[in-house]
């Protein structure tokens, strides 16, 4: 499966009382499908600070929201507390990541993307919440990167490599198994020679990729933005 999946910005908070109560309300709503700062902190080796936790908890989207990305097959779950690159990302759990080779004599493995400007200058947003779908629209089939992009209209936008790492690897760190399994990823990012770049998701890992074959997934694009809630 061949999908762009695609981020929602400008979401509506609502005033709260505790962080405790939303967070209670959001899982009981989108179950494993929502994942709080707390989760994410016990699971990996980051922290947010007070004040990013108590900007989360206010900036939770409201009820409707919720119910909406329930209905949608969204997940929800919370950026990283810094701005974080492919490779950074990586670094937290790199048994999550395919590995091209072990660099002889040098003790480490190696990534054919390691040196592209893409792996170390597009970011995972600092804190924040990503609406993340997980489903696609069967009326976008055989939908070229370029159309999809042609086609893109805001408040909904392609994700780049570093945030589909963020979002697949806290995911599977916390609930211990990989999202979209089998699928390839579209991102908004590019090789140096101007190819799109792709996440695919294999069994417990990830691999990077600017190429597709016979051999790979099936093909299938995904959503008009459009269709989502405006």
């Amino acid at each position: 499966m061949y999908c762009i999946f695609r981020k929602k910005k400008g979401l509506k908070g609502i005033a709260v009382q505790s962080a405790v109560d939303v967070y209670v309300f959001a899982a009981m709503i989108l179950k494993d499908d929502f994942i709080s700062p707390e989760a994410v902190m016990r699971a990996r080796s980051l922290a947010y600070s007070d004040g990013q936790r108590e900007a989360l908890a206010r900036s939770l989207p409201s009820p409707d929201e919720i119910a909406w990305y329930r209905a949608n097959d969204m997940l929800l779950m919370p950026g990283p507390p810094r701005a974080m690159s492919l490779i950074e990302i990586r670094a937290l759990n790199p048994d999550y990541f395919y590995f091209d080779v072990m660099l002889m004599g040098a003790g480490r493995e190696h990534a054919w993307y390691d040196e592209e400007p893409f792996a170390r200058s597009e970011r995972a947003g600092a804190s924040g919440w990503i609406a993340f779908s997980t489903a696609a629209l069967p009326d976008s089939f055989e939908r070229t990167h370029e159309a999809e992009e042609a086609n893109s209209v805001r408040p909904l936008m392609a994700f780049n490599v570093a945030e589909v790492a963020w979002v697949l690897s806290t995911y599977r760190a916390v609930r211990g198994t990989s999202l979209l399994e089998g699928t390839d990823i579209l991102t908004a990012s590019r090789h140096s020679n101007g190819r799109s770049v792709f996440v695919r998701s294999l069994p417990l890992l990830m691999s990077i990729i600017c190429y597709r074959d016979k051999s790979s997934p099936p093909l299938r694009n995904p959503a008009d933005s459009r269709q989502y809630m405006a």
